[in-house]
């Protein structure tokens, strides 16, 4: 399920796929970019031998064999996903999520127990480009009153002086009402 946006102006030749929000987006264009697509990287490494035996202890270190496997796991699904926002054209990527799993597991041989490591990491983000044509104006921001009436609180007519000259009038009113 997604929602459709259309825009004014250079509109694509193809509709994008994106993770955004509608409000994402609009704050996208706002800024002169729009989405190419989605762009993903993932990495799943395993070590069937990461026992802490192995390692030489049983103290409360660093577990050099799982730091090995996650490193190696960040670092491929990254890559992964770098070519893949590279090979959109793409000026950048928005909105990343990271998930990262991990997974261990004890297993027998010759009488001997050892654990295994999984690590599972995926990046997922919109890659995005530089629109060519300018970005949209920002809306203004308007009061209705009702009956077709509006009040508008851009920042030509300032709202912090409407709001003072209300907070003036009911002091004045509070001030009467005392004396």
């Amino acid at each position: 399920m997604g929602t459709a946006v259309r825009t004014k102006g250079d509109v694509p030749a193809f509709p994008a796929v994106t993770n955004l929000t509608v409000q994402q987006l609009y704050k996208l264009e706002l800024a002169g970019l729009w989405p190419l697509g989605i762009a993903m990287g993932n990495c799943s490494w395993y070590d069937r031998h990461a026992d802490c035996s192995s390692e030489g202890n049983w103290n409360n270190r660093e577990m050099y064999a799982h730091t090995g496997v996650i490193e190696q796991a960040q670092h491929n699904a990254s890559a992964r996903f770098k070519a893949e926002v590279v090979g959109l054209n793409a000026l950048g990527a928005v909105n990343v999520e990271v998930k990262r799993h991990f997974h261990q597991h004890e297993w027998e041989a010759n009488e001997r127990s050892h654990t295994a490591f999984l690590a599972e990491v995926m990046l997922l983000g919109t890659a995005v480009h530089r629109r060519e044509s300018k970005a949209i104006p920002r809306p203004k921001l308007v009061l209705d009153l009702g009956g077709g009436k509006t009040i508008d609180l851009g920042p030509k007519h300032g709202i912090k002086s409407e709001t003072a000259a209300a907070k003036k009038s009911a002091h004045a009113e509070f001030t009467k009402r005392e004396g």
